[in-house]
């Protein structure tokens, strides 16, 4: 008896991503450091509703011409609470250095990305509603928040800021 497959455009779009994934992942050679969670810097709310991330990737370096050298942060995946992943495209070209502003339901997301000092480094983040979860990966975090910010700030080994810490309200860490 003859067996027909049929190749719908799910099961296409799904090997594309798991071939891309194995690729990404396997380009490391070891695992990704993964950090401790990074939410958005002191919650105001508890509603349900759509909140932000926004990734400041490591970036790459491109030659407009001579002079003119543009740093865009690069791409990353996203891992949603049910185990889909998605391919974030970090900026709209090669001349914007700003990381995309991505929009999401309020949740746990995990955030498998290149950073500046330590290649790819998985970060756990949570979306509050109504507010924006920033990630530095590039070593560029402002210089205001490590100012009186304590233990309330998440960071990489090296003592580099992540973000702010996943349970933090009003400056005080949640138990």
């Amino acid at each position: 008896m003859k067996t027909i497959v049929r190749f719908t455009r799910a099961r296409i779009y799904a090997g594309g991503t798991a071939l891309i994934l194995a690729g990404f992942l396997s380009a490391c050679g070891t695992a990704p450091l993964r950090t401790e969670p990074v939410g958005a810097a002191p919650a105001k709310t508890t509603n349900l509703g759509r909140g932000y991330l926004r990734v400041y990737s490591a970036t790459e370096e491109h030659h407009a011409d001579n002079t003119t050298v543009f740093r865009p942060h690069t791409d990353y995946w996203l891992r949603y609470p049910n185990g889909r992943l998605e391919w974030i495209r970090n900026h709209l070209g090669r001349a914007d250095e700003n990381p995309a502003r991505v929009s999401l339901p309020a949740g746990s997301y995990e955030v498998l990305a290149d950073s500046e000092d330590y290649g790819r480094v998985e970060v756990p983040v949570n979306i509050e509603p109504r507010e924006t979860t920033m990630v530095y990966l590039d070593g560029g975090a402002p210089k205001r928040l490590d100012s009186g910010a304590g233990d309330n700030l998440a960071r990489l080994p090296n003592g580099q800021i992540l973000g702010w810490r996943t349970g933090v309200t009003n400056g005080q860490t949640l138990k």
